[in-house]
């Protein structure tokens, strides 16, 4: 019963309780939402060093095998002596994948001995990018079939006849902007330009640039440190081969991790994505929309505990599945309690209509008195009070409310 005067409600304490549980579930509608729709609930985190070079590992062995395969193919021969073998192959006059002839070929090009190592090491980096800063280099024109479809980029031949672009062939840095270009060409800017507009994709095409250059720098940097402790190790290990195995992994592995190291801190610099923003912003007004619709609300929450549930049985460790059950039963149960304080509300209203209106007789009584909330709900004056429980002798209208208190 409410209080004419303070307006109190005995049972404000449920509504509080379900305002603070609806507070403490805000996001719970947005983690739905982006549950349904494929978007990561958890922030994903990125990844270590150490779970780079795991991650890279496949690739070595990919790139290895094909280097293995053409090494082995051509007897270890390089250049125009390659070109020339390749050519006496074809006429039947020569074979290749012969073993020796390999090793033979591949020591007399790292013409090493283990006390050598470091000077190995300096080698490897002066032949492959002693002409980092000059502006016109001669043009390797021995190239295999990717550096060949490389050639057929605008501008790219050009590059190639400069010390740094012949630096970015060598590491395979050019290769690596290429497909990284590419990849936030389709995945970040066109989404970004059909989605956003002609701003966020002319935005999102700037913070694409600096990454893949960020990310090829680093590569680069990579490659170059890693090929020199490569062919140092492989060269104390096992001098001529070991330089060439060394060097080549070394370099993959440290390209690898400086492209990784470098694409942190352009995220860093540039900020979420514009698709991320444009994704976020759709999921905050989608969820404030069924945040004002408990009937909608209830359905997305039923639906995506049955879909949770479907993607735990395969998967039982999935991280957004499992934020995603908990979001949807943090709603069904906000809603059901909802539901119940609702009914206990309606309840106690009919009981209130069929009630005698005791506080319009007490106001009829003392007519200019001030009157206050009584404990009990009902108002009461406190003069009054104070003057009779002053004197035990008189009998208290109020003493079966302050007895029932």
């Amino acid at each position: 019963m409410v209080n004419s005067v303070s307006n109190y409600n005995p049972n404000m304490a449920f509504y509080r309780a379900a305002a603070s549980t609806a507070a403490i579930h805000q996001n719970d509608v947005e983690n739905m939402v982006k549950f349904l729709n494929g978007q990561p609930i958890n922030t994903v985190a990125e990844p270590t060093i150490g779970e780079t070079i795991k991650g890279t590992i496949p690739f070595l062995g990919l790139f290895g095998g094909f280097e293995i395969y053409s090494t082995m193919k051509n007897n270890g021969l390089v250049g125009a002596q390659r070109d020339a073998f390749r050519i006496a192959r074809k006429n039947t006059s020569a074979r290749g994948w012969n073993l020796s002839e390999t090793i033979k070929n591949v020591n007399s090009r790292y013409n090493y001995t283990r006390s050598q190592a470091l000077q190995a090491a300096k080698d490897k980096i002066a032949k492959d990018y002693g002409n980092f800063f000059k502006k016109s280099v001669t043009v390797d024109t021995h190239r295999r079939k990717l550096g060949r479809a490389l050639d057929k980029l605008p501008g790219y031949k050009k590059l190639r006849a400069s010390g740094f672009g012949q630096a970015m062939g060598k590491s395979g840095a050019g290769w690596m902007a290429v497909m990284e270009g590419g990849v936030e060409m389709f995945t970040q800017v066109v989404p970004a330009f059909q989605q956003g507009g002609a701003s966020a994709g002319f935005k999102q095409l700037a913070k694409s640039g600096t990454k893949v250059a960020a990310s090829t720098g680093g590569f680069l940097a990579g490659d170059v440190v890693g090929k020199g402790i490569g062919a140092a190790i492989g060269t104390f290990i096992c001098p001529g081969v070991g330089t060439a195995i060394g060097g080549f992994i070394g370099g993959f592995l440290g390209g690898i991790c400086g492209s990784a190291v470098a694409s942190k801190v352009a995220k860093k610099i540039t900020g979420p994505s514009e698709l991320e923003k444009i994704q976020n912003n759709q999921v905050a007004q989608t969820s404030q929309q069924i945040e004002n619709d408990p009937q909608t609300k209830l359905a997305l929450a039923q639906q995506t505990l049955a879909y949770a549930e479907q993607t735990l049985a395969v998967d039982p460790e999935n991280k957004d599945a499992l934020a995603a059950r908990d979001a949807a039963n943090n709603v069904i149960a906000e809603l059901t309690n909802t539901a119940n304080i609702n009914s206990v509300s309606n309840t106690q209203t009919q009981q209130a209509n069929v009630m005698p209106n005791v506080q319009t007789n007490v106001y009829s009584q003392n007519a200019g008195i001030p009157v206050v909330p009584g404990f009990n709900g009902m108002g009461y004056d406190m003069n009054q009070y104070s003057q009779f429980a002053s004197n035990p002798v008189s009998t208290n209208p109020f003493a079966v409310n302050t007895l029932n208190n």
